[in-house]
């Protein structure tokens, strides 16, 4: 990577605005993770792009399904989310980052990798990037930030593309924001060039594991018997939870913040295709305490139990 590969963004979502903005046309096709990050789907949808959903298995996308929606359509972009994915904590395996990229290569698409949480893991192993898998390629475009390693408020992110992508994102931005702050800038260099960076990191993952494990425990002894089914993520900030009679968690989610104060983020937003989602919730455990976490989980245990009542005690 070369300094001419680097553009500096007011945060990731920025860095995604730029990418729609910049290489997608109205009318062209992107594969994006089914579920995803929703604030991403916005950008994708706003700029006109259509939406393939590819099911995220625990080891990354269905590539099977890539294959065949492949073979029937022209796609001009992935969006992924490869490393304790949102909502879902997920990892890509580096295996199927390998055979993804090999469709990138056949079928000409471009992999947009944004990444915000592989810092944040509670694994002895750092988990690697379709980036560096890709070698001279240069068909991963790639998205960090600061935000969430940090301190949301700093909204500072990066890119890294080919050089004559990133002058045409630079000319974008400009456009748009002319410059970013340079104390914020100045700030984070001064912490990352001194160690002090790495020094944060060794602070918060065991905060935020302590955070995880005790939400993920509360959930499961006490919503756990009400048919909450939780998937542990290795990092990053979310669990990703499945209750199979649910079927419309927005309204459950509605009931549970106004009756109990428990408040869960309702699966249909994560998921490109409409109807989807509806038996699925997710958890955000970052600034949730161990103390907190088990009067949460006591919270959700007693909305799930009234709302099922509610309804005749669905199956």
């Amino acid at each position: 990577v070369t300094p001419g590969d680097l553009l500096v963004t007011n945060g990731s979502q920025e860095g995604m605005s730029l990418l729609s903005e910049c290489l997608l046309d109205p009318g062209d096709r992107v594969m994006v993770e089914s579920p995803s990050y929703p604030d991403a789907l916005g950008v994708f949808r706003r700029d006109g792009v259509l939406l393939e959903g590819v099911d995220l298995l625990p080891d990354g996308p269905d590539v099977e399904a890539m294959e065949r929606l492949l073979a029937e359509k022209k796609v001009k972009a992935f969006y992924t989310i490869p490393t304790y994915q949102n909502p879902t904590g997920f990892s890509t395996s580096d295996e199927k980052k390998e055979r993804v990229l090999e469709l990138a290569r056949r079928h000409d698409f471009v992999i947009f990798e944004d990444d915000p949480y592989r810092n944040i893991t509670f694994e002895e192993k750092p988990r690697g990037t379709y980036i560096r898998a890709s070698g001279d390629d240069r068909r991963v475009i790639y998205m960090g930030s600061f935000s969430k390693v940090i301190a949301p408020g700093l909204r500072l992110g990066w890119m890294i593309a080919p050089s004559p992508v990133d002058m045409a994102l630079e000319k974008l931005r400009i456009a748009g924001t002319l410059c970013l702050p340079d104390v914020i800038q100045y700030a984070v260099c001064d912490l990352a060039g001194a160690g002090g960076l790495q020094e944060h990191l060794a602070k918060v993952r065991p905060l935020y594991k302590a955070n995880r494990d005790a939400l993920a425990a509360s959930l499961v002894k006490h919503a756990g018997p009400e048919g909450l089914e939780v998937d542990v993520p290795g990092g990053g900030f979310f669990i990703w939870g499945r209750i199979p009679w649910l079927k419309d968690a927005q309204a459950f989610a509605m009931e549970a913040i106004k009756n109990e104060k428990v408040a869960v983020v309702p699966g249909a937003h994560f998921y490109p295709e409409p109807g989807r989602g509806g038996d699925r919730i997710r958890f955000a455990f970052a600034a949730v305490k161990p103390d907190q976490a088990e009067e949460g989980a006591l919270r959700l245990a007693k909305a799930l139990r009234r709302y099922r009542a509610g309804r005749g005690g669905g199956k």
